[in-house]
């Protein structure tokens, strides 16, 4: 016996259907809203990280542009939020052109490991710093870039004064040599001679393996100043890292027997010693290089200045660099990128358009437009040996 009627079971269906669509609906939103508390919790989560982090982190647009900025950061550069969001990251570097090129890497998907940057704070004051940067993209979309940035000036500053001991230590021993050890390998020499002379006039056998003696001696004293030379390469005047390239490139040119030449089309002079000191080494480990795995038979030295920027190129004509260098450079690669990073500046191996290898390395000196070339030294002059 049929209880209910076509109608009514129908009304008992809709009402079934109805009840289940209410409670499907309400679980639905149960789990949307435990969803949505989730992600609010792990938003909430990741703000205290970012903020608290104890290393300057960055969020940049594709653009390069800054959306989201953390409390170390702006105690690092001492600006307000208001004062950075928005604006481009390559505004906070000593080098605008580093910026720049950091940016580029990363929108050609390059993870940025340890590179070491220069910024400037608001009052002025400038923060070395390690930047490591990871681009996220989608698919081909580069959506934005994570920066993060270590403060590493007391670091530097400390490797700085860590360098300059150094430098005074060669300065002292090579002064000691040329005016202690030397003076006494001259006075030896002068006394030989005039042994040598006086055995000579009495017409002695003893006349010729004297003068061999004063030869000897002769050898000893141009090693001795060669070492010391060596030691302590650069003068501390303004014009001291010209003479000094000069002489390596005549020394160059005599030792390998390959063409070496000196350029500075207008007189470079640079005050302060340490930077003209790291820049000597850097041409001279760029020259020990080339002639190592390139075998060339020609190298140019070439300094110039532009503007507030002092400029060292060392091209030579051997075997061309890879197309990509290796991902392990040599330590004479490493150390002339410490040099460079030491003094504030950058260096990079290019290629040159026809084809030669070149060696360069750009410092940027605040005071340098400033400078008064009063001081001694050559003027308007090509050096070239």
């Amino acid at each position: 016996m049929d209880f209910f009627d076509e109608n009514e079971l129908a009304l008992l269906s809709q009402v079934s259907y109805e009840i289940s669509f209410a409670l499907t609906a309400l679980a639905d939103i149960e789990a949307r809203q435990e969803a949505e508390q989730a992600l609010s919790r792990s938003e909430h989560n990741l703000s205290i990280f970012f903020n608290q982090a104890p290393i300057g982190l960055l969020w940049l647009s594709a653009s390069g542009t800054v959306l989201r900025v953390n409390q170390a950061q702006l105690d690092l550069i001492g600006d307000l939020p208001e004062q950075s969001l928005g604006r481009n990251f390559y505004d906070f570097c000593l080098e605008p052109e580093g910026g720049k090129e950091l940016l580029k890497r990363l929108a050609a998907r390059e993870i940025i490991r340890n590179k070491r940057m220069v910024l400037r704070g608001r009052s002025g004051a400038l923060h070395h710093v390690l930047v490591d940067a990871t681009p996220i993209f989608s698919a081909s979309h580069l959506l934005y870039s994570s920066i993060f940035l270590r403060d590493i000036t007391d670091r530097v500053q400390l490797e700085q004064e860590i360098l300059q001991v150094s430098e005074r230590e060669h300065r002292r021993i090579s002064q000691d040599l040329h005016d202690g050890l030397g003076q006494l390998l001259v006075g030896a020499a002068y006394l030989a001679s005039g042994l040598r002379q006086d055995l000579a006039a009495k017409s002695l056998p003893e006349a010729r393996p004297s003068g061999r003696i004063v030869e000897v001696i002769s050898e000893a004293i141009a090693q001795t100043r060669n070492l010391a030379r060596g030691l302590h390469p650069v003068e501390p005047e303004p014009n001291g890292l010209m003479a000094a390239l000069e002489a390596l490139a005549a020394r160059t040119q005599t030792l390998f027997k390959i063409r070496c030449r000196f350029i500075c089309p207008r007189p470079v002079l640079i005050q302060d010693a340490m930077v003209a000191t790291h820049l000597f080494r850097i041409a001279q480990e760029a020259i020990t290089n080339a002639i190592k795995h390139g075998k060339p038979s020609r190298i140019q030295i070439r300094l110039t200045e532009t503007a507030a920027r002092i400029n060292l190129a060392i091209q030579n004509n051997g075997r061309s660099m890879p197309a990509r260098p290796p991902k392990k450079s040599g330590m004479g690669l490493r150390i002339m990128r410490y040099r460079a990073g030491m003094i504030g500046g950058s260096f990079a191996i290019q290629r040159s358009a026809r084809g030669e290898t070149v060696a360069q390395c750009s410092v940027h000196l605040p005071d340098l437009a400033n400078m008064k070339h009063s001081s001694p030294g050559p003027q308007n002059q090509v050096f070239k040996k």
